[in-house]
């Protein structure tokens, strides 16, 4: 599914940095992924960051919580400190992101729930069942079945 995501966890850069070299790679498995060379993470890990550029989006930095605020402003002032440079970027297609992303949500749901829906649909509470059907009403359910013939949605 596009929207389940695990993400590497680690005590110091250093270890996700070596996770990352070999999570990089192709997956001739995964048919998302390219097979293009993977840069040497590891040979650049203590350079530093002094002249990076570093976006930060606007949108995402509306109505935080004061407590997620203060972190981020003190991460802000590290990166700054350490030599980074920090920038407002403004992403206009990003205020359609909760939009796509419960589309693809509904979408992908409607496709893992197919057949329960199809002999069961009494089963699920009215607002899952609805959400499960507006998925089925977009192209997703179809594109996952047509890219995984070996599944059996």
């Amino acid at each position: 599914m596009t929207l389940d995501t695990a993400s590497p966890m680690a005590r110091s850069v250093s270890d996700l940095v070596c996770m990352l070299y070999y999570m990089a790679g192709f997956d001739a498995n995964n048919p998302g992924s390219l097979d293009v060379s993977v840069p040497n993470y590891i040979y650049d890990l203590n350079n530093g960051i002094q002249g990076i550029k570093i976006g930060t989006p606007a949108y995402f930095l509306q109505d935080l919580a004061p407590d997620i605020e203060i972190l981020f402003k003190h991460a802000m002032e590290t990166l700054l400190y350490l030599g980074a440079e920090i920038v407002d970027v403004e992403i206009p297609e990003l205020a359609l992101s909760t939009f796509s992303g419960y589309t693809i949500a509904a979408g992908e749901a409607a496709a893992l729930h197919h057949q329960w829906l199809q002999t069961h649909s009494n089963e699920y509470s009215a607002d899952i069942r609805s959400f499960f059907l507006a998925g089925a009403l977009t192209e997703t359910p179809q594109y996952i079945r047509r890219s995984r013939p070996g599944d059996n949605w």
